[in-house]
């Protein structure tokens, strides 16, 4: 759901009645100038975490490289309420997901699979488990 609508939904989501939430394949916003329109941004991650349980895990999936060194960069400054579930993320080629360490929710991309995998693309993902 939108960004705007998790502040909002506070309620309907529980505190900590998430097991697994997916990020998959979010805007890149990719110049500079827009960065600030990115979804994952520590005020993101800090009210996602109230509703994932403690041990639950967030993943962050996207095609583009210089997204995921950003979705890294953001989950650090939230080291409070995160760790890194994979000893670093990693990239997969699509034609590769069913043989990946993919999170099982991410094995779908979300339906843009076919259209990734006929253009070759990697994908980028970082897992995290919540404090």
């Amino acid at each position: 759901f939108p960004y705007t609508t998790l502040f909002r939904s506070q309620d309907m989501l529980p505190a900590g009645s998430v097991d697994e939430a997916y990020v998959n394949f979010p805007d890149p916003w990719p110049k500079k100038k827009t960065h600030k329109h990115r979804i994952v941004q520590a005020d993101f991650i800090r009210q996602l975490s109230k509703c994932i349980k403690k041990g639950g895990k967030l993943h962050l999936i996207t095609d583009h490289i210089e997204l995921n060194s950003w979705h890294v960069a953001r989950m650090q400054e939230c080291s409070d309420l995160f760790e890194c579930a994979v000893a670093e993320p990693f990239f997969v080629k699509v034609g590769q997901c069913e043989d990946a360490l993919l999170p099982e929710g991410a094995k779908e991309l979300a339906g843009y699979g076919g259209q990734f995998a006929a253009e070759g693309r990697d994908i980028h993902v970082s897992s995290w488990t919540k404090l």
